[in-house]
This record gives structure tokens, C-alpha cells and sequence, in this order.
């Protein structure tokens, strides 16, 4: 299994940029359609730049784990309402991010 740069930890720029994917998520539910165009952008960015800390991309716990809940969540219809989606994403943002900072050593 192919595996990142070490960047302060391992697959610390994979998870970040999972953390600001969730976050866009997140904050794409009270920004509203004019922004998430800009998001998307950004997102293409950082994904655009991935490649620079890859050598070749493995299997990352933390987002399979999110992957499962995501499923989980939309086949329980757990995100039909803004603040079910709310709910949802600000909880894994917060798992992205504290998995970002034990990898990170902040």
C-alpha cells in the first residue's frame, strides 16, 4: 500500500485537505450557492497541489471510518434537514481535525 510524504506526521496533507472538504460541507449549508463555487475552487486547488506531497495514495483509517458514517448516515436519512447536516458535519469535522492535530504534534 502506497503511503505519503511524512509532512509533521503521516498523511497529514491528505487529512488536511479532508479536514477543509468536510469544512466546506459544513459551511456550505449557511453560506449558500454564491460561495460554493469559490469552495469548489479551492478545493480543485489543493487537490491540484496534492501530487507535490504523494508518492503514491493508500488507504487512510480516519476517512474510511468518515466514509462509513457518511453511508451510514444517508441511508438512515439522517441528513434531510439543514440542521441534521449541521449536526453531522461539525461532528466530523472535529474528528478530522482532532486526528490532524495528534498527527500533526499540535
Amino acid at each position: 500500500m502506497g503511503r505519503l510524504k511524512e509532512s509533521n506526521g503521516d498523511n497529514v496533507p491528505l487529512l488536511e485537505l479532508a479536514t477543509f472538504v468536510m469544512t466546506c460541507a459544513r459551511t456550505s449549508i449557511e453560506e449558500g450557492q454564491r460561495y460554493s463555487v469559490l469552495r469548489f475552487l479551492d478545493v480543485f486547488k489543493r487537490i491540484s497541489e496534492l501530487p507535490k506531497d504523494v508518492e503514491q495514495l493508500g488507504e487512510e483509517p480516519i476517512l474510511k471510518e468518515i466514509r462509513s458514517e457518511i453511508d451510514k448516515a444517508r441511508h438512515n436519512q439522517l441528513l434531510l434537514t439543514d440542521e441534521q447536516r449541521i449536526q453531522f458535519t461539525d461532528k466530523m469535522v472535529g474528528k478530522l481535525t482532532a486526528e490532524l492535530k495528534k498527527r500533526s504534534g499540535l
